[in-house]
């Protein structure tokens, strides 16, 4: 029986790290996960992550994953110092050790609880269990015991090994007096002193036969591959890492969800977070709807600099890559699409040695739209924003014609407010006009009128109609007040 995995990467599906930077991505997963979201799933194997993340909810069949990962990590430390070892005594305690805590690894995995894959690899590790084995680590413990029973002591020089039961110290009998009344105490810590090669090969001399025994004991099981329970850690990290993430993130009510997947292509979110808010204190973090679908496949995102464009865009593409990595989304509810892979293009650093901003801008477009880009998902800020509006404006359009040929998905924000007037959909920013003048982050589907983009910076530096006369009226009572 072929053992099973609890994810797998599709290596011909790859989002660039660049992307992560964008989204500022890199500050919320450790490398390590991001190397996991990286890889975009096609639809069986999202269907297959979705199952875990649905069975963790249950808090039975989290406990249990993590306390499965837990005793494969205590394994992987084991080995680590069994490998480490310097002398053959280390070595041989160690070894003896190492199986123990295989057989416990085995054991969690075999209690993992839940269906799908959960289900496959605790069925899988059913018959790994070795009744031999434990026999044997349980008479090789009890030879190791009986062996412990042996003091070291130095006297003029030279080292004094004896056997016997010697008599507790007065530590020890406090501290068993404690564990009896069960009262708790403080436990201290202890490095570890290796035993030099001299006391080594005294405890071979003195207990030659009994290290005999426990090498006879363990060697039917030099052949015992530890790597074939290694290897879940990473794949368990993946989803405690991540559930964790979404409970805390849940804690600080923003909504969760598994997402619907779709055959057609579509990415439709209702109540969407940019959850890579969560570390700044005091944001608001406003949700907001997409609506990318076949029949509207690509959209400009319009409006007033610091409305909740860039905001927006985060929101889609951070999602967007916890979707492709079946993962749960921060959003009410949400239908997706596996494509294939996500591209960006963010403004960079502008030092440039042999080229200008524009040619950088141009030559990064042109290598996003290279090779077959009909399952890609594209997600432009502000491209072509450093050149005369004229110019940038018509890069611009050149490159969404492009993208509509090839029927691509995608968001463009940008402040070329021409763009209302072409056939493409527009989102628009929206602030909301009430007496505190607070700024929603709200984007909406309806393409505003020639007026409302005025409006929009207006109300953002409170010279709208409403806030002069607010303004007046202040102004007005402050004066019969002086009177």
């Amino acid at each position: 029986m072929t053992r099973p995995a609890l994810l797998s990467l599709e290596k011909d599906r790859k989002i660039s790290q660049t992307v992560f930077k964008d989204f500022n991505l890199d500050l919320v997963f450790n490398e390590k996960l991001q190397a996991v979201l990286s890889h975009p799933c096609s639809q069986n194997e999202l269907l297959a992550r979705q199952r875990v993340f649905i069975e963790l909810k249950r808090e039975s069949v989290f406990e249990g994953v993590v306390a499965c990962r837990s005793a494969i990590a205590d394994l992987r430390r084991e080995i680590t110092l069994w490998q480490e070892a310097r002398t053959q005594i280390e070595k041989l305690c160690l070894r003896v050790s190492v199986l123990e805590l295989y057989l416990l690894a085995c054991q969690s995995l075999c209690d993992l609880q839940g269906s799908g894959r959960l289900h496959e690899i605790a069925y899988y590790f059913q018959n790994k269990k070795d009744a031999k084995m434990r026999e044997a680590i349980t008479e090789a413990k009890s030879l190791l015991r009986y062996m412990s029973n042996t003091r070291i002591m130095r006297l003029d020089n030279q080292y004094v090994i004896s056997k016997g039961d010697f008599e507790k110290t007065l530590f020890e009998e406090i501290r068993d007096c404690a564990e009896a009344l069960n009262i708790a105490y403080s436990k201290k810590e202890y490095s570890t002193i290796y035993p030099d090669v001299y006391i080594s090969n005294a405890f071979f001399a003195l207990y030659k036969e009994q290290i005999s025994k426990i090498e006879n004991l363990i060697a039917p099981f030099t052949s015992v591959d530890f790597e074939e329970v290694l290897s879940y850690l990473p794949q368990l990290d993946f989803f405690i890492q991540i559930e964790e993430f979404g409970r805390r993130a849940e804690k600080k009510q923003l909504s969760r969800c598994i997402p619907i997947v779709s055959e057609a292509r579509q990415f439709i979110l209702k109540e969407m977070y940019d959850f890579t808010l969560l570390g700044n204190l005091g944001v608001e973090i406003v949700p907001n709807h997409t609506y990318f679908s076949e029949e509207e496949p690509f959209f400009f995102l319009v409006g007033a600099n610091g409305g909740g464009k860039t905001t927006y865009l985060r929101a889609v593409g951070s999602n967007l890559i916890l979707f492709l990595a079946g993962c749960p989304v921060f959003a009410q509810s949400c239908v997706g699409y596996p494509f294939a892979e996500l591209r960006t293009h963010y403004p960079v650093d502008e030092r440039f040695t042999n080229t200008g901003r524009l040619d950088d801008e141009k030559r990064r477009v042109d290598e996003m739209l290279n090779g077959d880009i009909g399952d890609v998902f594209f997600l432009f800020n502000e491209t072509f924003s450093g050149t005369n509006e004229e110019k940038g404006y018509a890069l611009a359009i050149e490159v969404v014609e492009n993208l509509h040929h090839h029927k691509c998905f995608g968001l463009f924000v940008t402040h070329f407010h021409q763009v209302r007037e072409t056939k493409y959909p527009v989102l628009n920013t929206v602030v909301k006009n009430d007496a505190h003048h607070r700024r929603t982050y709200k984007i909406t589907y309806a393409t505003p009128g020639g007026g409302s983009y005025a409006e929009d910076i207006l109300i953002k530096y409170r010279l709208d109609k409403l806030s002069l006369a607010e303004k007046l009226n202040n102004s007005l009572e402050g004066q019969e007040r002086l009177v």
